[in-house]
């Protein structure tokens, strides 16, 4: 799953965010997480499932060397006991004989909440681009998103096999596919908007999602435990 790069670049958030009518009151309203939420932005509901699932997700792409079959038992981390992610670190590990149960507990430990942090970023950019694509009235086609799986991946077979290994279903790739394409789509409603530049036009392009950050930051609620740098409740 590649991540939406989401750049700083402060004068410009301010000025489109100001310009799209996210300066008012309402911008900085948090809305209130339900029972299963980690985190919640908007309409958009990040939930303990979603966020397992996609961490077993982002384990498998960044810790396997072979995506053409399931990943072997331990190679996804499996908290609280790490059982599976002990077992298959002593067999794997080069420095394993020098190790106790307990440093590569650590280890496991390490490698999960690095992968929770990063898939957490990605999900919440996500559900920015989704709330902001609402706000705006933008939409990909469902044509779209299948044309653009169909050049990202030569065969279906191919696109199963990974699918497979990683442990995702066609809707999450589509949704992943969805995510990628309204950044597009968002940038190119935002340069057509009368009164800019032909400056400020060159600047939007790519850079459209640190607006994104600049009108949803503070409104991404997230619950203890689960804070990291995009949720309003975070302090460097």
């Amino acid at each position: 799953m590649r991540k939406v790069k989401l750049g700083r670049h402060i004068a410009l958030c301010v000025l489109l965010a100001c310009f799209l009518g996210g300066c008012g009151a309402h911008a900085s309203l948090a809305p209130q997480l339900g029972h299963d939420d980690v985190v919640r932005v908007g309409h958009q509901s990040i939930t303990k499932a979603m966020l397992a699932h996609w961490t077993a997700v982002e384990a498998v792409l960044t810790f396997s060397d072979d995506l053409e079959r399931p990943p072997p038992s331990g190679l996804v981390p499996d908290p609280p006991a790490y059982k599976n992610c002990i077992r298959y670190m002593s067999k794997t590990s080069p420095n394993a004989p020098y190790l106790t149960v307990a440093d590569l507990k650590s280890q496991c430990e390490g490698k999960y909440y690095s992968v929770r942090t990063h898939i957490l970023e990605i999900l919440i950019s996500y559900a920015w681009m989704h709330e902001e694509a609402a706000a705006l009235h933008v939409s990909v086609s469902l044509q779209a998103i299948e044309d653009t799986i169909r050049l990202e991946h030569a065969t279906k077979a191919g696109l199963r096999r990974l699918l497979a290994a990683t442990g995702e279903s066609e809707a999450d790739e589509r949704y992943v596919i969805e995510g990628k394409l309204l950044v597009g789509e968002l940038e190119g409603v935002v340069s057509s908007k009368s009164g800019l530049t032909s400056q400020q036009r060159a600047e939007i392009s790519g850079s459209y999602p640190s607006v994104v950050t600049a009108r949803w930051k503070k409104r991404t609620n997230c619950r203890t435990g689960y804070v990291e740098v995009d949720c309003m409740q975070y302090h460097p």
